[in-house]
């Protein structure tokens, strides 16, 4: 048994995160953590957000806007992070960089309709996690019945499988990590190579998207996208009376952690909360109606209060009938042309909202 523990304090001092692999949950966290730790200079202002962030906006141009103000503004974009990883990452960032002034917190309406992003947010926030989890953050996704959530109070059992797949492919895995083009700066400042866009596809439903037989792979992979949504299509229900209506045990929640996420953050200048474009496809097929009158319901209070700022660009990229198809890669990801666009408005309102508030 004291073995067993000693194993699973050092497997939460992170002594398995320079062998898992760069696109793997946990080692996507572990590359963000590795270049907040070792960046030498202060960082003044970060973007946090998961893959719609990453791939949404353009990162090299917001740092070099950031820098003619005299600031470093670093990217710590995390594919699928939600409340649990992007909270403990601003708790990292408070003992890593106190000269943090403030920043991008980067979400969207459907990653406000849950409490959490399923038993895979356990991986990505493992690394930062800390050798003594924070209780109320972790412990709150751990169940006796359900073994997939044994990850919330044991390292040594969420890097299980990782560690199995490494005894039996180690020399692989070896390679592909001495091969690895890692770079501190390249992690924080980066932006992400493009992707084509979806304009040789139908983009006006889910079944015109899965039905497209053509020859791209990328399109390809879209339309298995769309077509397993079509399998998984819920019935749509109703948000938009929830003022007036008690709100569930998950909707709760929701509002809970993030008003303890976005509220409860100690920068000299209030986080500036970017609802991220979606497309129409989600918005006709996926989304209950009164979606984005929910998000609101989360985050006009905190802006009433002072707590955040909020900028919405929900609908950034909606025409009369759909969504654009050159702004988009995928239902929720931006195109090159579309993180172009999107990053063009953002930057004078960061400068307003952000650079000019914190310079003397």
């Amino acid at each position: 048994m004291l073995i067993i523990l000693a194993l699973e304090m050092v497997f939460r001092a992170g002594v398995w995160e320079p062998l898992t692999p760069k696109d793997s949950h946990a080692g996507s966290t572990a590359r963000v953590k590795w270049a907040l730790e070792n960046w030498p200079e202060p960082i003044h202002f970060v973007t946090i957000g998961d893959s719609r962030t990453k791939h949404g906006l353009d990162h090299q141009l917001i740092a070099d806007r950031a820098a003619k103000y005299g600031f470093t503004h670093a990217k710590l974009t995390i594919p699928g992070a939600q409340i649990l990883a992007e909270t403990l990452l601003i708790r990292l960032l408070e003992s890593e960089h106190p000269n943090l002034q403030g920043g991008i917190i980067a979400t969207s309406v459907p990653a406000l309709m849950e409490p959490w992003n399923g038993n895979h947010e356990l991986a990505i926030a493992q690394p930062i996690s800390g050798i003594f989890p924070r209780i109320n953050l972790l412990t709150n996704h751990f169940e006796w019945g359900r073994p997939s959530t044994w990850g919330a109070i044991s390292s040594l059992y969420q890097y299980r499988e990782d560690i199995q797949d490494f005894s039996e492919n180690h020399e692989s895995r070896l390679e592909e990590l001495e091969e690895e083009d890692y770079s501190h700066r390249q992690q924080l400042f980066a932006s992400v190579p493009s992707v084509p866009n979806v304009c040789n596809m139908d983009w006006n439903s889910l079944a015109a998207c899965a039905a497209y037989e053509g020859a791209g792979g990328h399109e390809k992979y879209v339309a298995g996208l769309c077509a397993d949504w079509l399998k998984t299509v819920a019935g749509i229900t109703n948000w938009d009376r929830l003022v007036q209506s008690p709100l569930s045990r998950r909707q709760q929640a929701v509002i809970e952690l993030r008003h303890g996420e976005l509220g409860s953050t100690k920068w000299p200048i209030p986080p500036l909360v970017v609802l991220m474009p979606v497309s129409q496809l989600w918005y006709r097929e996926r989304a209950p109606t009164g979606a984005d009158e929910w998000a609101h319901r989360i985050l006009d209070p905190l802006v009433k209060n002072g707590k955040i700022q909020l900028l919405d660009y929900s609908h950034f990229f909606d025409t009369e009938s759909a969504s654009r198809c050159d702004a988009f890669t995928d239902p929720f990801h931006q195109s090159e042309l579309g993180m172009q666009e999107l990053t063009a408005d953002l930057l004078p309102k960061l400068e307003a909202l952000l650079y000019a508030p914190a310079t003397p």
